[in-house]
């Protein structure tokens, strides 16, 4: 999806943690949980860059350090080994749609920028389904941890804005490890800008 806020996703985060109820906007099921958020304005990014995870959290938006290490870690045990790309690699992914896919793919633009020809897969839709790229998960088995949409994180470097990592299907920037964006507030909603979830065990 699209067109969500970090807001958005730490009461998404919230109505897991609560057991997916249905019934209005609280605390019962979305305003506490893993965040208390409590009815923060959605654009009253001062306040919402001062949430913080709970202790007994179970889903969150992860850390920069979690994301990090979901997307590019080799999963290999305790070591200091990382992919380049959370394809599983350390070259450039390709763009290709292909079935199978063989590896090392990620939903993205390439060439030119605003090509039609540079794109995935074209408008209106732009964004691939989870798993489009099958083989080109990262070692723990994420998937679109290169391309498709920028994600944002818990990760707070400075006042006023949010860390994202990933590249988005509208370009092929922002997905090598070294490569991060500290520019969106938490209330910030854009067409190739989303999140993820993580389940804290």
């Amino acid at each position: 999806m699209n067109f969500v806020s970090w807001a958005d996703s730490v009461r998404f985060a919230n109505w897991l943690h609560n057991g997916q109820p249905t019934g209005a906007q609280d605390l019962t099921t979305t305003e506490d949980g893993s965040y208390f958020i409590n009815g923060i304005h959605e654009f009253n990014d001062g306040l919402l860059e001062d949430v913080v995870r709970e202790p007994d959290a179970t889903w969150v938006t992860p850390t920069d350090s979690e994301w990090y290490k979901a997307a590019f870690h080799k999963n290999d045990g305790v070591t200091g080994n990382y992919w380049n790309y959370g394809t599983s690699s350390d070259a450039f992914p390709s763009n290709d749609l292909i079935d199978p896919d063989p590896g090392n793919n990620a939903t993205s633009h390439v060439g030119f920028f605003g090509d039609p020809a540079g794109f995935t897969i074209g408008t209106p839709y732009n964004r691939t389904e989870v798993g489009a790229h099958e083989n080109s998960s990262s070692p723990y088995g994420a998937f679109d941890m290169a391309g498709n949409v920028m994600e944002f994180t818990d990760t707070v470097p400075e006042s006023d804005i949010r860390r994202m990592r990933d590249g988005s299907w509208k370009g092929g920037g922002l997905m090598a490890a070294y490569e991060i964006d500290d520019v969106m507030h938490s209330s910030d909603q854009f067409d190739d800008l989303s999140f993820r979830v993580a389940r804290i065990p």
